[in-house]
């Protein structure tokens, strides 16, 4: 009787890694940051109420405009509005964001139930 012979182990070493890698991921679960409570505005505000919050926001928390020992802050807090403006800007970007936090909803819920959910929507 002849026995097959194995595959090499390449094809085995890529399935571990990919176990692992999606072990670390599932361990670091984290929820999509919430640009509308970074810029402060409504679910259904308009792209001219977005852009005004942003401008507003973008000179309080502008680094140049802080006191040195705040500029890190500020430069983390304007990056922040820079990603929820270019997402909420665009209507087909914002679309997939709206897609994805309704996924992101369900995915708290069956995984935390409603305890997740009061912390994470407060």
């Amino acid at each position: 009787m002849l026995i097959p012979a194995w595959p090499s182990f390449e094809p085995l070493g890529n399935l571990i890694q990919f176990a692992v890698l999606l072990a670390r991921a599932k361990r670091k679960f984290q929820p999509v940051k919430d640009y509308y409570r970074i810029l402060e505005v409504h679910q259904e505000a308009s792209p001219d109420v977005i852009e005004r919050a942003y401008k507003a926001l973008a000179r309080k928390y502008h680094p140049d405009s802080c006191p040195p020992e705040q500029r890190v802050s500020a430069t983390m807090k304007m990056q922040e509005l820079n990603e929820a403006r270019h997402v909420l800007s665009d209507p087909a970007r914002r679309a997939e964001y709206a897609r994805f936090r309704r996924t992101e909803f369900w995915r708290i819920f069956w995984r935390e139930g409603l305890t997740g959910l009061s912390r994470r929507w407060r």
